[in-house]
């Protein structure tokens, strides 16, 4: 079962997390929505960092404002549908 991604989630998580690096902003968040799981993994603390460097790669972006976490950022600026990652998360 599952479908073309079902192997990214039997690979090593710094391999895993090393990918997600090379992704920008719309592209992580994308990821992020594919499944439960890997919204579950992308959505923790320890992964804050990853979301951090995404939007560091975007050249003359002004700073994650203090009252949004990174995620939230992205969906803000990057999507029309923003309601559905404002919601409280772990991150």
């Amino acid at each position: 079962r599952g479908g073309k991604l079902r192997d990214l989630m039997n690979m090593p998580v710094d391999i895993f997390t090393e990918i997600c690096f090379y992704l920008g902003p719309h592209d992580l968040r994308r990821l992020a929505l594919t499944s439960k799981r890997l919204w579950d993994i992308l959505m923790t603390k320890e992964v804050r960092h990853i979301w951090k460097a995404t939007l560091a790669s975007v050249p003359d972006l002004p700073e994650c404002p203090s009252d949004l976490n990174e995620p939230q950022y992205i969906c803000l600026l990057y999507s029309s549908e923003c309601y559905t990652i404002v919601s409280p998360i772990s991150i």
